[in-house]
């Protein structure tokens, strides 16, 4: 008698979503201090201009959001949604993210903490409100209504958070199971969704990173030399620490791309390489300008100019993929699949060697398309090949000029 072995389904990136995460709402009551101007105030105002009332939007600022005070009280909001997003996912609907499950004690302990800031800070704003308030009188003149600010600003600002089913109900499974199946689909239909939306995000702020640290490397601005801050280093290395911990594994390419630029955290600024203050020179006057670039570390240090066969090798998951931007925003790599290099802009592509066996069957890699050796002979192929791509990453990636920005395959 024969036994059924059972077999395991894989889950899919939606369903790890589902399984792993929680929803959390976040709510923010906060003291609006922008009202719009009353039908005769408006009339008022577009009589200067000759225009109609109705036609006019118009508004008035209750309080000077400039203040010290009140900017105290903005930024302790900030954090509050930095925090909450930080930790979380995006989710289609209002006001609610989801959280692994793992963070849910850390973001309320968090919250908590900034909270009691919240209330320290508007403390501190209203012991300074009349004052505030007789600024606001000599500021709008005639505009200025009293009946337009509470007579304290205590309990007008708040932050409140919680965790709120998203599952469809267990009751609904015995009461109707037909539309507990209907809504377990939909449930299902939103994390799908949740996890194109999470996918969009992660890649609109990796688009912006990369953006902000193309232009810090774009030479100079109005012939003095842009200022490059531990701040940009600071925010990649945030960003992939938070994709990494985020990360479902539902895009193979952001996962390749997580996995070549999270090691620039261990690089910090000592990956970026010297800048030019001034143009590079046209013509060879015994100076050596350098390249100015941000190189993404592979797994392989080797310099000899015959590698061990099979250094290079990462293992699974392919190798680590190292971008050079140049000085004027160009990139320059070798090319892989792992990384779609039309999203980055147009694509020049060259060939970078030659892999072929010689009538005995050893393997030998002919650099001589980029001006370099022929490399061999190898036992196997994938020795040369692991040989060729080690050559160029110590010896093309990141040249004494960099006058192209070029593709290698």
């Amino acid at each position: 008698m024969s036994q059924s072995t059972p077999t395991s389904r894989r889950t899919s990136p939606a369903e790890r979503l589902q399984t792993s995460t929680a929803a959390v709402r976040l709510s923010l009551r906060w003291f609006g201090v922008r009202k719009t101007l009353s039908p005769k105030q408006k009339a008022e105002a577009a009589e200067a201009f000759g225009a109609a009332g109705e036609f006019l939007r118009a508004g008035k600022k209750l309080l000077d959001t400039r203040y010290p005070a009140y900017g105290a009280v903005s930024s302790v909001r900030g954090r509050i949604q930095s925090v909450w997003k930080g930790l979380s996912l995006p989710y289609p609907e209002p006001a609610i993210r989801l959280i692994r499950r793992d963070d849910i004690e850390r973001l309320d302990s968090e919250l908590t903490s900034l909270r009691g800031e919240l209330t320290n800070a508007v403390e501190q704003l209203d012991r300074r409100y009349a004052e505030l308030r007789t600024a606001a009188h000599q500021r709008l003149g005639r505009l200025f209504n009293l009946s337009d600010y509470p007579a304290s600003l205590t309990g007008l600002f708040a932050v409140e958070w919680d965790f709120p089913s998203i599952e469809p109900p267990d009751y609904l499974r015995e009461l109707n199971p037909e539309l507990y199946e209907q809504e377990c689909r939909r449930v299902a239909a939103r994390f799908d969704e949740a996890l194109q939306l999470s996918e969009q995000a992660f890649v609109a702020e990796l688009s912006q990173l990369v953006a902000h640290l193309t232009e810090r490397l774009s030479g100079s601005d109005d012939g003095k030399p842009k200022v490059f801050r531990d701040t940009v280093v600071t925010n990649l290395t945030e960003f992939f620490e938070r994709f990494r911990r985020l990360n479902v594994r539902s895009n193979e390419q952001l996962d390749n791309t997580r996995v070549a630029s999270r090691r620039l955290g261990e690089r910090r600024p000592a990956a970026i390489a010297s800048r030019q203050s001034s143009p590079a020179p046209s013509h060879h006057d015994g100076t050596e300008s350098t390249a100015t670039g941000l190189r993404w570390p592979s797994r392989r240090s080797a310099t000899a100019e015959h590698s061990p066969p099979g250094e290079f090798n990462p293992g699974p998951g392919g190798r680590l993929m190292q971008l050079v931007i140049t000085p004027v925003g160009d990139v320059r790599c070798l090319s892989e699949e792992s990384l779609d290099l039309s999203s980055l802009g147009s694509v020049h592509i060259q060939r970078g060697s030659h892999v072929e066996p010689d009538f005995v069957g050893q393997w030998f890699a002919d650099m001589f398309p980029v001006g370099g050796p022929h490399l061999g002979p190898f036992p196997r192929r994938s020795d040369a090949l692991s040989a060729e791509v080690a050559w160029l990453h110590d010896h093309w990636l990141v040249p004494p000029m960099l006058s192209d920005s070029s593709a290698l395959v």
